[in-house]
């Protein structure tokens, strides 16, 4: 089980190497932990932007890895 963040206007792309597992998740404050299960876990993050207020979001897509227990 992993979180990777309360909200946020993007999207996390995740895949744990050990299981083969993967998945998305749009973070918002009712998401909750992400299962993506024991393991080592790789993440991407993409914006997907900001419709009702365009321009004032500076982000830099990013990438982790993490040994989840």
């Amino acid at each position: 089980m992993t979180g990777f963040v309360e909200y946020c206007v993007c999207t996390v792309h995740w895949r744990n190497l050990t299981t083969g597992a993967a998945g998305a998740v749009v973070p918002s404050r009712s998401t909750g932990p992400v299962l993506t299960g024991s393991g080592t876990v790789v993440a991407v993050l993409t914006v997907n932007g900001w419709s009702d207020r365009p321009g004032v979001l500076t982000a830099l897509p990013g990438a982790g890895t993490w040994n989840v227990p």
